[in-house]
């Protein structure tokens, strides 16, 4: 993998490349019949991903009682989690924040690496930046308030929007930041697709901008939220899909990445068929990919060679 002059200025500050970035899975909460996953369907999720990881991350808590269910699960396997809080409704938001105080006090948080208040929801518009950093410190108190406090929160978006000024107030207020980032949905040709993610760079861009307003702050973390490509699936532009192509981007793209120190949740571990056609930011309707992004396929099984 070639590294741009850019790429190495911006990456500088994490020190020494010889210090490898944590690799996590994003891990969906259902099975691909749409039923919901139990503690001990959790533990096997978790048995699959041991030989490469210790570290998942989850979207909501109260969705399948996936709290209730994953945080013994977590225990059993001596595993890691990145939680997730959906807070895009008021409804929603309260089930979520009742969870978290009925379930934390049980189990405690030593499993617990952090806690993003949603996912992408500046990116589609669904609350405001105002309003998402409300949800933010709403949750930080009611952390405090179960003797939590030092548990990060933040929350996850894209790479494009987490490079404006406008966004300043939720980056002020986070102690960690996923930034998600997809070549093939930048219709990048295979061949382009680990220097669109690496060199050019999305991450790069959105670390330094993340940087410049956090200034000095010890104790912030930074994460590739979501990154990865479809084994399968129509193209998208010049992106197109197969199991060898998915297999390049995560040695190139992927292990390229993590040998500059950065963090990465990988989108995702296992297949979820189950999914609907996805449209992509022009309106294009993409068949195929959203049940494909796995690792893994849906009986856990590594659909190609996973060491960096």
């Amino acid at each position: 993998m070639r590294a741009s002059t850019f790429a190495l200025a911006l990456f500088s500050s994490l020190g020494s490349a010889s210090a490898v970035g944590l690799l996590g899975f994003c891990l969906g909460a259902t099975h691909a019949d749409g039923t919901c996953k139990s503690q001990n369907d959790f533990e096997l999720d978790f048995a699959a991903l041991k030989p490469y990881t210790n570290t998942v991350r989850i979207y909501s808590l109260s969705d399948c009682n996936t709290l209730q269910n994953i945080l013994p699960a977590l225990k059993t396997s001596e595993f890691k989690i990145l939680l997730g809080i959906w807070p895009t409704d008021d409804s929603h938001f309260a089930a979520e924040i009742a969870a978290m105080k009925k379930y934390l006090p049980m189990y405690g948080v030593n499993n617990i690496i952090g806690i993003t208040i949603g996912s992408e929801v500046l990116y589609r518009k669904d609350l405001t930046v105002d309003a998402l950093a409300a949800r933010i410190n709403t949750v930080k108190s009611s952390l405090a308030a179960l003797g939590f406090g030092g548990v990060k929160i933040g929350t996850a978006d894209s790479w494009n929007i987490l490079i404006t000024d406008a966004v300043r107030p939720v980056i002020e207020v986070s102690d960690l930041l996923l930034v998600n980032a997809f070549s093939y949905w930048q219709g990048e040709a295979p061949a382009d697709m680990a220097h669109s993610f690496v060199d050019v760079s999305d991450i790069a861009q959105s670390k330094t901008f993340i940087e410049s307003v956090k200034g000095n702050s010890t104790g912030f973390d930074f994460y590739v939220g979501e990154t990865g490509w479809p084994s399968e699936g129509a193209a998208f532009q010049s992106a197109t899909c197969n199991l060898s192509i998915a297999a390049s981007y995560w040695q190139t793209a992927i292990c390229g990445i993590r040998k500059w120190g950065i963090n990465v949740f990988v989108f995702e571990a296992f297949d979820e068929p189950g999914k609907p056609s996805a449209t992509s930011d022009t309106g294009v309707q993409v068949e195929g990919v959203e049940g494909h992004w796995g690792v893994f396929t849906v009986d856990r099984k590594a659909k190609y060679n996973l060491t960096c």
